[in-house]
């Protein structure tokens, strides 16, 4: 890959640089949520969006994998995560962190219409984290677009706020995937 010789990287993302570069190693689900916490948080306000991500980790909390998607329909939403759980698995991951933007849907009328058809009410920038232990954590923002011509604007959302999403079911395979990995039996 060319790198741009003259590339200086925005203030805010050299102080966090040497922020997380300071800080202990992540010893635990949370600590690895939060550290992509601050690298979202610093990417959506730099450039106003974050494209999807997925890191995976072992036991030592080292990071093993990392890919990115880009969904065009719900089809492709089902096959990336089964490929997530195979990778989960033949990688002998522990611990997963996803990072995305996604809508935010009226769900008054229940099953009555397909989700893509449901209107969209909102948006939020999540970092959920799930692994193999049943552990969970999820650090969520409101997005807030202004018609004028200011950015987007990030709120965090506190664990209670009832806006949170209740479930992100997506994991749920690849925590499977994990646990199968982690079993005794699992060569």
């Amino acid at each position: 890959m060319n790198q741009d010789p003259n590339y200086k990287a925005p203030p805010a993302f050299v102080a966090l640089r040497e922020a997380l570069c300071l800080a202990p190693k992540p010893s635990s689900l949370a600590d690895v949520v939060a550290m992509h916490a601050k690298l979202a948080q610093a990417t959506f306000e730099q450039h106003g969006n974050h494209i999807p991500m997925l890191a995976l980790y072992d036991k030592t909390w080292k990071q093993i994998d990392f890919m990115s998607t880009a969904f065009t329909d719900q089809s492709e939403k089902y096959l990336f995560w089964r490929n997530v759980a195979d990778r989960a698995f033949y990688l002998k991951a522990f611990a997963m962190v996803w990072t995305s933007e996604s809508w935010v849907r009226d769900i008054s009328e229940g099953a009555q219409r397909p989700i893509h058809e449901l209107p969209i009410i909102g948006e939020q920038l999540h970092v959920v984290g799930a692994d193999a232990s049943n552990g969970c954590e999820v650090v969520s923002w409101e997005i807030e677009r202004s018609d004028g011509a200011g950015g987007p604007v990030l709120t965090r959302l506190s664990p209670d706020d009832p806006r949170q999403a209740g479930h992100f079911n997506f994991t749920k395979p690849v925590v499977a995937a994990m646990k199968m990995a982690h079993s005794s039996g699992a060569s």
